[in-house]
């Protein structure tokens, strides 16, 4: 069992009932105690594995169930733990959760997501007083966080007796040395909680000092100005960068302003051709579908795992190899948005631009403006096509069209063929990029359905 951990699995095959409780005793002091293993490096002290009697060395012999006078200790003392379960200060806030004497590593990332949550959703952090008031600091070293590498990142506690909270976004630049007895010096960079005027966290990141403002970014996001510049000074964002610039919108308080960067974002996704697939030139030249539904989950930030393939033959293998069904249904569409973590959702609607543009506009600019990404199905079935929708305007519908540019639009709605600048076949093109489709252009114009993908909650 995990220390502090809740639960543990236990098989009984081939062991006596004299051995079932020496392990269930051997876990319990893991999960209830937080007691270490006896061969431990976190121990106070460190024993050769299986040479002893003590409950916390892996031993066959169920009679080896001594503790030490250290470990003693510990059971009888459950305020060594470093955070105290959390309670909610009030009905929405946040709490750090228990904190013990485990994997440090483990301890600041939560931390550090605790404290990146609170700020996002504008609680307080709430932490139980303690009995001992010593200084304690936890450390994780050759961490990633938010796409970051750290060195070491260390944090520093000093317990209060009483409960309190703070502010997550309420903390002060710290930049302080420290001559060590070894005469060494300990240079503390990072950032500061105080309370009361005394100092109650420390984070301190021990690596280039650029990186104090990485983890000051993953925690409390950019400003909405720095946001907007990323996405103006560049043309096309990668699905990796699109990730990190959606994160950085949510944290944003203003809802405005997080509607008018998410449309702005719509912009930035990588076009897709669909002509230039890894398939047969008869499935590509069909295979609008999976290619707008790639186009679509990059928008959400979700990149494809096979860096060597295209994302929408990264689809169609995973969509054969599920037996997911045909790749014009929406269902096998909707299979595969799930698989790759996204969230899906469809809306029917059967009539043309012309009578469908006011329930379309009110139900599909919502959508847009909270980060969802949305794929269009136009034509009649005999012509069927599917795009992904950026944005709608007074003059019509922004649309990345993976076949190309339309030059006709009613020769597909009569079901003939033409009506396209397509594609080229053998390499990248963009003709069908930021397409405008005028709504005088679709007015007459079948539009079949809308599929909606979004980041699940």
């Amino acid at each position: 069992m995990p220390i502090n951990g809740q639960c543990r699995f236990i098989f009984l095959n081939n062991v006596s009932a004299e051995g079932v409780a020496r392990i269930a005793a051997h876990e319990l002091g893991h999960g209830v105690f937080r007691l270490y293993h006896t061969f431990s490096s976190k121990n106070v002290v460190t024993l050769t594995q299986g040479t002893t009697d003590n409950l916390m060395d892996y031993s066959s012999n169920t009679t080896a169930t001594a503790l030490y006078k250290y470990q003693w200790d510990y059971i009888h003392d459950p305020q060594t733990m470093l955070f105290a379960w959390a309670e909610e200060e009030e009905e929405g806030a946040m709490g750090l959760p228990c904190m013990g004497w485990f994997d440090e590593c483990d301890d600041v990332l939560k931390i550090l997501e605790t404290i990146r949550n609170a700020r996002i959703s504008g609680n307080q952090i709430k932490i139980k007083g303690q009995t001992k008031t010593d200084v304690r600091t936890l450390t994780a070293n050759l961490v990633k966080i938010g796409g970051t590498e750290y060195k070491r990142i260390r944090l520093i506690y000093k317990p209060n007796t009483k409960d309190y909270s703070f502010n997550p976004t309420q903390y002060v630049d710290y930049n302080q040395q420290f001559l060590l007895a070894d005469g060494t010096i300990d240079w503390q960079r990072g950032i500061v909680y105080y309370k009361n005027k005394e100092e109650l966290l420390k984070i301190i990141v021990d690596d280039e000092f650029s990186k104090i403002d990485k983890l000051k970014e993953y925690l409390f996001g950019k400003e909405y100005d720095e946001i907007k510049a990323i996405i103006v000074n560049n043309s096309v964002l990668t699905p990796e960068r699109i990730k990190e610039v959606r994160e950085q919108i949510e944290m944003l308080k203003d809802e405005n302003q997080k509607k008018e960067l998410y449309l702005e974002l719509q912009a930035k996704v990588p076009y897709h051709n669909q002509r230039n697939n890894n398939q047969t030139q008869y499935i590509a030249d069909r295979m609008c579908n999976l290619t707008s539904e790639a186009m679509c989950l990059e928008y959400l930030g979700i990149s494809c795992p096979n860096p060597n393939m295209q994302f929408e033959d990264y689809l169609e293998q995973i969509r054969a190899d599920n037996n997911y069904g045909d790749r014009t249904t929406p269902i096998a569409r909707q299979k595969l948005a799930e698989f790759m973590g996204a969230c899906y959702d469809k809306k029917d609607y059967g009539n043309t631009f012309s009578i469908e543009k006011e329930r379309l506009i009110n139900f599909v600019l919502l959508k847009l403006q909270s980060g969802c990404a949305i794929m269009i199905s136009v034509w009649p079935a005999c012509k069927g096509h599917l795009v992904r929708l950026q944005n709608i305007t007074e003059e019509g519908l922004i649309i990345d069209d993976p076949y190309g540019k339309v030059t006709d639009f009613m020769s597909r709605e009569n079901c003939e063929s033409g009506g396209y600048n397509t594609n080229s076949n053998i390499e990248e093109d963009l003709k069908g990029k930021d397409n405008l489709w005028r709504w005088s252009d679709i007015k007459d114009v079948t539009i079949k359905y809308v599929e909606v993908y979004c980041k699940c909650k």
